[in-house]
């Protein structure tokens, strides 16, 4: 019964032993669990061994006293048979001992062939910190423009900025007279497309003189927002209807003036053109003095074109 106890226990500890192997213990569990094995397998191999080494010094003693039993017996006296059984009893002990460190060292070979070295890893530890600092803010930084920024004008009406997607480069201005005594660009549009088949107003912009439309208002047409070639200036090659703005003052200017906020919208209009498409004066136009036009009054012989350029700014 304790000889079966004694196997149980060992299965158990080689059992626990091996879990080392395959599970992740922390490393001072996995020492003990080594040990556990190594006392589990010397459990089992001890009675084992033991009744090796008995049987193997049993059968040398029996040799030795078959050997020297007639020599014992003859003439040996008792102090000698005690002398030779003290020397067999100290070669048994060394035997023994020899025998012991030899069953040592071969488990220490068989975990180290196993892996399960101790390597003295430091067991990593967790540091708890009493204070806990408040996490820093970091003010952005503020990155100047190194070109100051374009200002936008903001009194510019919105129609007058066309979509992006649709502006064209224009390269020059060509001015008109409606040569009539009133009219807007809603009458004009009506005109050019019954009368001309110009499938509309034939001008970009339209400038009022306070009969069908305000005094000095600017009236933008569909083919400004659409940026469509115009229908106000023939040439050659149609360069001024393709690349030039058409803007028409209504009134007759072989008898008339312009009005003074019609010439104030003018030159406002055109200013915003020249600084959106770099425009110079030289080349504003009138259609009569336009490259390549046919010959006509407009915008008619008393429009005044010198006091016009002299209103821009370049």
């Amino acid at each position: 019964m304790k000889k079966n106890l004694k196997r149980v226990l060992g299965v158990i500890l080689v059992i626990l032993g091996f879990l080392a192997l395959i599970t992740p213990f922390s490393p001072g569990s996995w020492l003990l669990l080594i040990g556990l094995e190594i006392l589990g397998l010397r459990i089992l191999l001890e009675d084992r061994l033991r009744l090796f080494l008995k049987d193997r010094h049993k059968n040398a003693f029996r040799s030795l006293k078959q050997r020297f039993g007639k020599v014992l017996r003859g003439k040996c006296s008792a102090a000698k048979n005690r002398e030779m059984n003290s020397k067999l009893k100290t070669k048994n002990s060394k035997q023994r001992k020899w025998n012991s460190l030899i069953l040592h060292f071969a488990f220490c070979i068989l975990h180290f062939l196993g892996g399960c070295i101790y390597t003295d890893e430091p067991v990593p530890r967790i540091v708890h910190s009493s204070t806990i600092s408040e996490p820093k803010l970091v003010q952005p930084s503020v990155v100047k423009p190194t070109q100051p920024i374009e200002s936008i004008d903001k009194s510019i009406p919105g129609d007058w900025l066309p979509l992006s997607r649709l502006e064209k480069k224009w390269t020059a201005i060509v001015i008109h007279h409606s040569a009539t005594e009133n009219g807007n660009a809603a009458i004009f549009d009506r005109w050019h497309r019954e009368g001309k088949d110009w499938g509309g107003v034939g001008y970009d912009f339209v400038i009022g003189n306070g009969t069908d439309s305000g005094d000095g208002q600017v009236e933008v047409t569909f083919r400004w927002r659409q940026q469509q070639t115009g229908a106000h200036c023939k040439t050659p090659d149609n360069w001024a209807n393709e690349s030039a703005v058409g803007i028409c003052l209504v009134g007759n200017f072989n008898n008339a003036l312009p009005t003074a906020r019609q010439m104030q919208s003018l030159a406002r209009l055109i200013g915003f053109l020249q600084n959106r498409y770099e425009i110079s004066k030289s080349r504003v136009y009138g259609h009569n003095s336009t490259p390549g036009a046919r010959i006509t009054d407009c915008p008619g012989k008393r429009f005044p074109m010198d006091q016009l350029k002299s209103m821009l700014a370049f």
